[in-house]
């Protein structure tokens, strides 16, 4: 007698096509493959990134500044039940901890009387990556971390799916074998229409991201394949790039801001210049006159001026006992102002003394 031993194999299907492709090409940043639209706007801080041989093109490379991100529209307004967003990024340096990408619901779509999802925000620190839900009114719905050797992501181009579902399970996978599953606080729904930001948050209090990224899919699905996900950027003609809205870094010139006392940004990154001087003035009427610069750094001891042609907040380290200000957009424009005003109101003392002092002498004839 025979007996027929039949397995059942369980096959696992891709999530099938992604509702958004975008290839994050340096020649068209807010290229959405899918419906060959450019929508959406670029900060003035992003070069040329890497290339991806597979992919046979360029990423685009973050410069660890709050001013270097990507924005790109979702336009389409109905609720998600579950949602998958893939990246691939490369880290610039063992430092280049930040936000990788920011999902924002639109004000108009936002209830802060139901249970929605507002927010998802993937981000990376020196030793984990991080995946948060927020609801409507800003509070935290989920937060998963799992552990990943920073090296990994400052030598390979790494992989990473966040995945959300409406039985409150938060996902995080990647394609050097991380596979992490976490519960949410609320079973929620994400909505639309939306911005994503690559590169940056919103919240301009955490770090943007330094390093770089390429291909992004999102998909109306729990499940990650990013094989597949990688396979969607790749071939076809893509429409020639249009003229994004871009902030305009030249808007910016002149204003700075003490970012941080006793900090200096750490040797990895070189400065446009550096000259001899102890007046923060001078410091930063050097770094207006360049193009290129809008930070730049003053050690009063050593009495050295370096000036730089991004924020590079990600860089800064602590030099107790070196008198090191961080200046960065905001401030100095104001100083100036208020010295020129300074000036003025002293020109005018001095004038009103010599009429003074004139009237004195006419009296005493």
């Amino acid at each position: 007698m025979y007996y027929l031993h039949v397995t059942l194999l369980q096959v696992y299907t891709c999530h099938g096509d992604p509702k958004y492709t975008w290839p994050l090409d340096t020649v068209n940043p807010l290229l959405e493959k899918r419906a060959n639209v450019t929508e959406g706007q670029t900060g003035c801080s992003h070069q040329q990134g890497l290339l991806y041989d597979t992919l046979n093109y360029n990423g685009i490379y973050m410069s660890g500044s709050s001013y270097s991100y990507i924005d790109v529209t979702i336009g389409n307004a109905h609720s998600i039940d579950d949602f998958a967003i893939t990246i691939y990024v490369k880290r610039q340096s063992l430092s280049g901890v930040g936000t990788i990408f920011h999902y924002r619901v639109d004000s108009a779509a936002v209830d802060t009387n139901i249970i929605q999802i507002k927010d998802v925000i993937l981000s990376n620190n020196e030793t984990h990556l991080i995946a948060e839900t927020f609801g409507p009114n800003d509070e935290q719905y989920g937060f998963t971390a799992v552990a990943l050797d920073a090296v990994i992501l400052v030598q390979n181009w790494t992989g990473i799916c966040v995945s959300h579902d409406g039985k409150k399970k938060t996902r995080i996978i990647t394609n050097m074998g991380i596979d992490f599953l976490t519960e949410t606080a609320m079973d929620a729904e994400i909505e639309q229409p939306a911005m994503l930001r690559f590169g940056s948050s919103f919240y301009p209090e955490r770090p943007p991201f330094f390093g770089n990224i390429i291909c992004a899919n999102m998909y109306g699905s729990k499940d990650c394949h990013l094989d597949d996900s990688l396979d969607e950027c790749t071939g076809g003609a893509w429409q020639l790039p249009l003229v994004p809205v871009t902030e305009t870094c030249a808007e910016l010139k002149g204003y700075f801001k003490i970012k941080q006392q006793n900090a200096v940004i750490d040797n990895s990154v070189s400065p446009l210049n550096t000259t001899t001087t102890s007046s923060r003035m001078k410091c930063a009427d050097l770094c207006v006159r360049n193009e290129l610069c809008w930070t730049y750094t003053l050690n009063k001891v050593t009495v050295e001026c370096k000036i730089y042609d991004s924020d590079y907040s990600v860089h800064l380290q602590p030099a107790t006992g070196i008198h090191e200000s961080l200046a960065r957009i905001g401030l100095e424009r104001f100083l100036t102002k208020k010295k020129e005003k300074t000036k003025k109101e002293r020109k005018k003392k001095e004038e009103l003394e010599v009429e003074e002092e004139e009237a004195k002498e006419l009296n005493s004839i």
